[in-house]
This record gives structure tokens, sequence and C-alpha cells, in this order.
């Protein structure tokens, strides 16, 4: 069969997750092979490979994110402790002993924390939110690791890293855009600015805080913008080579 122009010309139109943003910004080339072409990075390939685990070294970094995810989201902000041994047991039981521990001691210093002395506080609690924005150039989608009101009726957004954090860190990946675009997505859907998001990296509990008012977020709206068009120019470029 004759594959036309039309057919060859990709459409002027993006649909992708948050995460694909910051990729982009960081390396063209990879997110052209995770988002365009769907080949997994290397880490993510390696824990899709190994689900039986003699020590913790061989525990992939993405399963053992996901898991520690799966912990959060089931833990009670009013009264922590219980059944945390409960849910270790049942999220980590195919994993070796030591991943457990491990998780174990990354949520004690997360509940020790001045964040979740905070959460506790707060007047509604919303985990693994998603959402999906209508954008000038195409949809972008995601989830919210935690979105809560303060006692005072300002609303935050949380998102988990089980790495090692530091400022160093969050200015590679790009996460400042991530939780930015978060953000924008709570802005449009509640029609209230966030106050604030928070990286809150576990394994060395570190937390990384930026605020917010109408004024950034259509700053980092536009951003978004930018790099959609950005994407869409990228896309051309790669049918006519």
């Amino acid at each position: 069969a004759r594959i036309t122009e039309k057919q060859r010309t990709p459409s002027r139109a993006v649909d992708l997750p948050v995460s694909a943003y910051g990729v982009f910004e960081r390396s063209p080339e990879e997110y052209l092979r995770i988002y365009e072409i769907g080949y997994p990075s290397l880490g993510e390939e390696k824990a899709r490979e190994a689900r039986e685990y003699e020590s913790l070294e061989e525990v992939g970094a993405a399963d053992f994110g996901t898991a520690m995810h799966s912990l959060l989201e089931r833990i009670d902000f009013r009264n922590p402790h219980a059944k945390i041994e409960q849910y270790v047991q049942e999220i980590f039981g195919l994993f070796p002993e030591e991943a457990g521990r491990e998780a174990h001691r990354l949520l004690e210093g997360f509940i020790a924390g001045p964040l979740f002395a905070k959460i506790q506080k707060a007047k509604c609690v919303y985990r693994e939110l998603p959402f999906v924005l209508g954008e000038r150039h195409g949809r972008v989608n995601g989830v919210l690791d935690l979105l809560f009101q303060d006692q005072f009726g300002a609303w935050h957004i949380v998102d988990y890293k089980t790495a090692f954090g530091d400022p160093a860190k969050v200015q590679e990946a790009r996460y400042d855009l991530q939780v930015a675009l978060y953000a924008v997505a709570v802005y449009k859907l509640l029609g209230a600015a966030p106050q604030s998001a928070v990286l809150c990296f576990l394994k060395n509990q570190w937390n990384h805080e930026i605020n917010f008012d109408p004024a950034s977020l259509a700053q980092w709206e536009g951003r978004l913008a930018d790099l959609q068009t950005a994407i869409l120019d990228y896309r051309q470029s790669l049918v006519r080579c």
C-alpha cells in the first residue's frame, strides 16, 4: 500500500503525560525513545524483567517506587502507625526483607517530618488524583500523588520521590516543571491557585517547595504551550528526515 503525504504528516496536536515535557526539555532523543517509539528506559526495562529479588540492590527503582507509593496511599494520616506492619508486609511481601525494612524507615522518617504534621491538620486530603487538561495544542494528563487543603484553606500539592533529593537533582530532572504543571491543573480544576507544591524526597527526607500565584501559573502555562509547539516541530522534523 502506498503511504500518502497526509498519512506521513504527524497530527498538529499532542496528547502526552506531564512527565513527557520534562523529558523533552532535558533530551529530545530520550523523549523520542520513550514517548514516540515507546521503548522504555533501561531502568524501567530491568524493573519489568525482574519480579523476584534476592537483595535490595536487585530491586529496580521503578518497582520500589511503585510499591512505596502504594504504601503511602494506604496510611491513615490521623493515626499513621496503625497497620503499618500489615501494609508493609502486604505490599513488600514479595520483595527481600531489607526492602520492607527500607520502606518502613522511609515511612517513619516521613511521619516524623513537618510536612506530615501539616497534612495531619488538613481540612481535606485527596490521594492519587487523576486529571486531564485540554490545552491549545492537545491534552495533558497526569496523577497527583497528594492534594490537600490546609487548616487555613490554602491548597497544596505533594509529589513523592523515593530517590535522594537536592537542588541539582531537581534542576536536572526538571521536577519544577512537573509540579508546576500539576499546579496549573489544580488551578484550572478548582478555580483557585494552589499555594505551593512540595517535592518530597523520601530517601534523605528533603523537601523542595515551590510557591505559586495566578501570575506565575500563567507563565508556567505559557511555557507548556511553547513546549507543545516545540514537540510538534520536532515531530515534523523527523518526518522530513
